[in-house]
């Protein structure tokens, strides 16, 4: 692959990867915000919990087989068509066998997990159906990250988009025709249904026009880089959904029953950093079958680019957060979760090291050295274990807010941890030195923003949708301005949006 189909296929699959980010974030958003709003802060709390549990089940549903599969279906494509399908075969057969187990062993423990673990009957029934959602999601997200592999992102945004409009459909319908008792519930069924229907869609589209992956010929392939491929992808996996909702389960282990809205709370504010992470991350799964077909060199000057860009966008948002983040909440989710905004100002900073990691990992997957992460990311995750287990159980003596706060703080210290060595080992590995000049020039800029932005809010005695969106446009311009002043606008980035609106 030339530089020149690089960029080309690098911009036209980052465009459709962002245009799936900002629906499934914006819809996913959307659909957070009218399940707060409805629940409330305690059955919230308790859907939370059902989710960041069931999570951990899903996880080991997966242990890296759908970045596998991308991984090694996308390369077969390229190289030797015929092999597509045993792979498909041989890690669904896989897929299938981890998710009935994993579905089977969430139902097995819903009970002494609801009543002896987290010492609340109400997770009971949630549990149950959660087992339920996961088990048709892990089939669901298996075939639909295959659209990567043929590297069609414009259809994984499609589907994308199918996705969310129909889980805002299934939310406003379950709070006006289902009763409050049943709600929990009944949210995790719908969600089955919609990721089942998806299935049968996406496993249709590839039956007309990709059916050689459903055939198996007699090539062999060999199973042993895939079984060291899963396994270190699947350390990276464990710990990587270990890292994003530990800080939930142990918050509400301490707080307990009568506290439970707090945990609501706090993954509210974590919802609006993930939205953020995710747009950022757009290019994510599309650099991955980029990443395997190039060299080494390509794909180093590949990440850096990317990164300067993440510098540039992460920093002016984390600030914006401080800044805003208040006001966001309220707007959002009510008065009901102001209470957010106090974990909401020290999450914000995680948004940098989230986004750099999540690419980062790919780059390693793609030249197949996924281990260098599953090492890092054990390191980082009893950081962030030990953390949250200490500031918790702190600062929950002073309050429940308080307790939120040391689970904010204690995640950010492990990203920011998890970020530095990461950096220092891509640096040693690629022989290759990270740019400081982003840095410097977005502190700098965001500053200026901040400066700028505390002057003018003192003009307005309560911030509304109007001038808060007036603030963030006017916050934006001061950015771009300070970048364009230090000349850290380059004639390159407007070579790349010319790049974008020309994709067709």
């Amino acid at each position: 692959m030339d530089k020149k189909n690089i960029k080309k296929s690098l911009v036209e699959n980052s465009f459709w990867s962002i245009i799936t980010s900002i629906v499934g974030r914006g819809g996913a958003l959307i659909f957070t915000i009218i399940l707060a709003r409805f629940l409330m802060p305690e059955r919230y709390g308790i859907f939370s919990i059902a989710l960041s549990v069931s999570m951990f089940f899903y996880i080991f549903a997966d242990i890296g087989i759908n970045a596998t599969a991308v991984r090694f279906i996308s390369s077969a494509l390229a190289k030797e068509r015929k092999k597509a399908g045993n792979y498909y075969s041989y890690l669904l057969k896989l897929k299938l066998t981890l998710a009935i187990t994993f579905f089977l062993l969430l139902i097995i423990f819903a009970y002494p997990l609801s009543h002896y673990i987290f010492k609340n009957e109400k997770l009971f029934f949630p549990f149950l159906a959660a087992a339920i959602y996961i088990l048709f999601l892990s089939i669901e997200v298996f075939h639909s990250q295959l659209f990567y592999a043929i590297e069609n992102a414009k259809l994984m945004s499609l589907k994308e988009s199918l996705v969310q409009i129909l889980r805002i459909i299934l939310i406003v319908d379950i709070f006006v025709f289902v009763a409050s008792a049943y709600q929990i519930v009944s949210i995790f069924i719908g969600l089955t249904v919609i990721h089942f229907l998806t299935f049968l869609i996406v496993l249709g589209y590839f039956k007309n026009h990709l059916p050689e992956i459903f055939h198996k010929s007699k090539k062999d392939i060999n199973r042993k880089n895939i079984k060291n491929f899963v396994k270190f992808l699947t350390i990276s996996s464990i710990s990587g959904v270990f890292f994003m909702n530990i800080d939930a389960i142990i918050l509400a282990l301490f707080l307990g029953k009568g506290l439970v809205n707090f945990v609501g709370f706090y993954k509210a504010s974590f919802s609006l950093v993930i939205g953020i992470t995710t747009l950022l991350a757009a290019p994510n799964l599309a650099l991955l079958p980029i990443f395997s077909r190039i060299n080494k060199q390509d794909a180093v000057k590949v990440y850096e680019k990317i990164l300067r860009y993440i510098i540039l966008l992460s920093i002016p948002a984390s600030i914006g957060l401080i800044l805003m983040g208040k006001h966001v909440i309220r707007l959002l989710f009510g008065y009901e979760y102001i209470l957010a905004a106090n974990s909401l100002y020290i999450l914000g900073f995680t948004i940098l090291p989230i986004v750099s990691l999540s690419i980062l990992l790919h780059l390693y997957s793609g030249k197949k050295m996924p281990e260098v992460f599953a090492k890092l990311i054990i390191l980082a995750s009893l950081c962030n274990l030990v953390l949250n287990f200490i500031l918790i159980s702190i600062l929950i003596k002073i309050s429940p807010t308080w307790a939120i706060r040391g689970a904010a703080i204690a995640t950010v210290i492990s990203w920011i941890f998890y970020f530095i060595l990461a950096l220092r080992k891509f640096e040693k590995d690629f022989k290759t030195k990270i740019p400081k000049g982003p840095f410097f020039s977005s502190i700098f800029s965001s500053t200026l923003m901040f400066i700028t932005l505390l002057f003018l809010k003192q003009y307005f005695q309560e911030i509304n949708l109007a001038n808060g969106i007036a603030l963030i446009f006017s916050g934006i311009i001061i950015y771009l301005l300070g970048l364009l002043i230090i000349g850290e606008i380059k004639k390159e980035d407007f070579t790349i949006l010319k790049l974008i609106a020309n994709r067709n």
